[in-house]
């Protein structure tokens, strides 16, 4: 029987394991500490992917109604129903 795969760092050496038994105070510390290091996006970033974002919700919602319309059509038209196309 083979054995068991323990993972490994990339470097080598074994994955490290989180600590339990240090608490809730330094497992916060820990938090603020990692927050500290983070590279927060600048204020234009910001806005520049908000809008990005907000513009392909936009279009994604557009398509979705068209195909939902052209669905709707196809099913209708199936069925032998009048199309109507403005109402």
């Amino acid at each position: 029987m083979a054995r068991k795969q323990v993972p490994t760092a990339p470097g080598g050496g074994s994955v490290p394991v989180p600590d339990m038994s240090r608490g809730f105070k330094a497992f916060i510390e820990g938090v603020i500490r990692e927050m500290r290091r983070v590279v927060w996006p600048t204020l234009p970033d910001t806005a520049r992917l908000t809008v990005t974002v907000l513009i392909v919700c936009v279009v994604f919602v557009v398509y979705l109604w068209a195909a939902g319309i052209v669905v709707d059509t196809l099913l209708r038209a199936a069925e032998g129903q009048r199309i109507n196309l403005f109402g």
